[in-house]
């Protein structure tokens, strides 16, 4: 039971990097900053990593 859980809470993580991703990418590419959408999409990843590196205690 505790591998289901274990897996349900990664699978969560995951998901919540993958919004993370995209809300950021949604937000920063309507933005008049100059900077164009792989810059955008860029940072959103790195933005996401950063949570997952935050919500990881919680997994493991």
């Amino acid at each position: 039971m505790a591998g289901v859980l274990d897996l349900v809470y990664v699978a969560l993580a995951l998901v919540v990097a993958v919004g993370g991703v995209f809300t950021v990418w949604w937000v920063g590419r309507d933005l008049d900053d100059g900077v164009d959408a792989t810059s955008d999409l860029l940072r959103a990843v790195a933005v996401s990593a950063f949570l997952v590196l935050l919500a990881w205690p919680l997994v493991s």
